[in-house]
């Protein structure tokens, strides 16, 4: 592979951030889902950064993974834009 951890990780920020936006603007009951996304994607950004997990933030362990799931009608709505 030909790209660094700078460019791949710096595309996933942008693009996260674009997702947020599109998330707030058309199923802003699903924000949280990206900011649970972003949050994960800073911890294993900072762990890349300084080989230790940072001492702040979410704690992955206690995710619900249904929260992270979407309704037949949120899903519905995302195809229609």
């Amino acid at each position: 592979m030909n790209k660094s951890y700078d460019s791949i990780i710096g595309n996933l920020i942008w693009t996260l951030g674009e997702l947020r936006e599109f998330v707030e603007e058309n199923v802003p009951s699903k924000v949280i889902q990206v900011e649970m996304i972003q949050e994960a994607l800073e911890k294993l950004d900072y762990y890349m950064a300084y080989g230790e997990e940072p001492t702040q933030g979410i704690d992955l362990t206690q995710i619900n993974p249904m929260d992270l799931a979407f309704t037949v009608e949120e899903l519905e709505a995302l195809k229609k834009i």
